[in-house]
């Protein structure tokens, strides 16, 4: 009978590793196509920990089957009752420790340039904030400033405290410009969102009371990869339980083959806006 359990026990490591290659041998493996200058670094990350995680899954199963076909005990007899090893629990616990303090460790550039402001600001000091993103139940709404157009160039976004005389607003829809580096304000009206846009290897929580600073690019892009109106439109998801209408909070980030292209949409949206005349806040 422990034959039988142990095979059974058997499958799961096979049928877990067969999935999981099955998987990966079809169109863009485990990860939607990479667009961002961050985003090999992260996909390294996760595949090495995906390898270490694997390989110790693995271990242990083939240990238990292992355990489960070898042990025998005499009929009738008495069951002795036993703490362990000592050793090999305390063996177990440093190596376990150990693996993870050289994850957090060797973590921390990536980390450093994907999530502390302090670095992106020491590395792109001229970026300018190119949207509020606001979340809600149940759906996103970006705040992106007019065309200024004395200046000839986009206006100031007022991320405190946007209003339609220096912005407009849209739903569910976010514009940047291929190969820059993008700089957004994230907050919630109500409960915790996450804005989360797998291709550009970007997720980050939306927190009531909060206003974050996100940071991006679609760096990657090549000139095949827009369409005939020179954009490409990334999903763009909500990664929190947000409430009965999570499924809603799909949305796009559509991105511009150039920044001139980019400045052009703006300019008409600008004009849409200017037309339109609002005469309400936020």
């Amino acid at each position: 009978m422990r034959y039988f359990w142990g095979f059974i026990f058997l499958t799961v490591p096979i049928v877990g590793v067969a999935m999981f290659v099955y998987s990966y041998a079809r169109t863009d493996g485990w990860l939607p196509p990479n667009v961002a200058s961050i985003g090999d670094e992260i996909d390294f990350l996760f595949y090495f920990i995906l390898a270490i995680t694997g390989i110790v899954f693995i271990l242990t199963e083939l240990l238990l089957v292992y355990a489960m076909m070898t042990a025998t005990g005499r009929n009738g007899g008495k069951s002795t009752y036993t703490h362990g090893s000592k050793p090999l629990e305390v063996t177990w616990t440093v190596l376990t420790a150990a693996i993870l303090l050289f994850i957090a460790f060797y973590q921390v550039p990536t980390w450093a340039r994907a999530k502390f402001y302090g670095q992106f600001k020491e590395r792109h000091p001229d970026v300018k904030p190119t949207a509020l993103v606001i979340a809600s139940q149940f759906q996103w709404e970006t705040r992106q400033a007019l065309w200024d157009k004395e200046a000839d160039k986009p206006g100031e976004l007022n991320w405190k405290n946007p209003n339609f005389r220096d912005s407009f607003v849209m739903y569910n829809e976010l514009h940047i410009p291929a190969g820059e580096p993008v700089l957004i304000y994230l907050t919630t009206r109500d409960v915790i969102h996450s804005f989360w846009v797998p291709s550009l290897r970007v997720k980050q929580d939306a927190l009531p009371g909060s206003v974050i600073p996100v940071w991006f690019d679609a760096a990657k892009l090549k000139p095949e990869d827009f369409g005939p109106n020179k954009t490409k439109e990334i999903e763009w998801v909500c990664a929190e339980l947000c409430g009965w209408g999570h499924y809603r909070m799909r949305a796009k980030v559509v991105v511009h083959a150039t920044k001139q292209d980019y400045y052009e949409w703006l300019k008409r949206k600008s004009e849409e806006q200017l037309t339109s005349k609002p005469n309400q806040g936020i």
